[in-house]
Order: structure tokens, then sequence, then C-alpha cells
């Protein structure tokens, strides 16, 4: 394998926080956690775009 999992880990992080530049920016949207992105959204620097929520006890998985 050419990519630690400490380097991938990075990279999803990394991408995650450049989603969240892009929706604050207007250029996009994303799926975000409460945990990270709520007090954006309390804030009004990030609007929901459904009133769904989905909430797990364990891990989850979206593919």
């Amino acid at each position: 394998m050419w990519a630690t999992t400490s380097a991938l880990h990075r990279h999803k992080s990394i991408t995650y926080l450049i989603g969240v530049q892009m929706a604050l920016e207007g250029k996009g949207c994303l799926l975000g956690w409460h945990s990270f992105v709520g007090n954006l959204v309390a804030k009004d620097r990030l609007v929901r775009l459904l009133d769904a929520e989905i909430r797990l006890l364990g891990a989850f998985f979206l593919t």
C-alpha cells in the first residue's frame, strides 16, 4: 500500500474541511455532523437544506 492509514485519515479530514469552506463560500453543500457544523448553523453561516435528522448510536457508513 502506497499510503499509510494515518495519511488517508489526514486526506479525508482535509477534504471535509475543504467541503465546509466551500459551503461557507456558497460553492456547494455537504452532509455534516451536528458536532462539527452545528455552531455554524446556529450562527446562520450555514443553513440546513432539510429538516431531516438521522440519530445513530453506533458507527455508520454511507455508500
